[in-house]
C-alpha cells in the first residue's frame, strides 16, 4: 500500500522533471523511456523476489515465510540476498541504495 501511496504522490513531480530533461524528444521515446522501462524493470523485480520466496517455500526450508511472520522483514531480506548469487556485493549496495533513498527524502 505505501509503495503505491508514494507512487501516485511523487508521479506529478517526476512527470515535470522528466519533461525538463526530455526537451526535443518525441512522446513515443519519453513514454517508452519513463514508463515502460520502470515498469518492466519493476516487473523482474518483484518476478525474481516473489520467485526465490515462493522456491524457498514450496522446495525449500522455508526459512523465508518464517522469518517474515515474526515480523523482521529487514532479516527476511538479507536471507533473501543470502540466497543469491552475489550477496557479497548485492547486500552492501542494499544499504548504499537504502541510505541514498532516505537521504532524498529528507531533504
Amino acid at each position: 500500500m505505501a509503495y503505491w501511496v508514494w507512487w501516485i504522490t511523487w508521479a506529478p513531480f517526476v512527470g515535470v522533471f522528466l519533461a525538463k530533461i526530455s526537451k526535443r524528444r518525441t512522446l513515443r521515446e519519453f513514454v517508452l523511456a519513463s514508463i515502460m522501462v520502470l515498469a518492466g524493470f519493476l516487473v523482474i523485480w518483484f518476478s525474481v523476489f516473489s520467485g526465490f520466496s515462493l522456491f524457498d517455500t514450496v522446495e525449500g526450508t522455508g526459512c523465508l515465510a518464517e522469518i517474515a511472520n515474526k515480523g523482521d522483514y529487514e532479516g527476511t531480506f538479507y536471507y533473501l540476498l543470502n540466497m543469491l548469487p552475489l550477496s557479497f556485493a548485492t547486500k552492501p549496495l542494499t544499504v548504499i541504495l537504502f541510505l541514498g533513498f532516505w537521504v532524498l527524502v529528507c531533504l
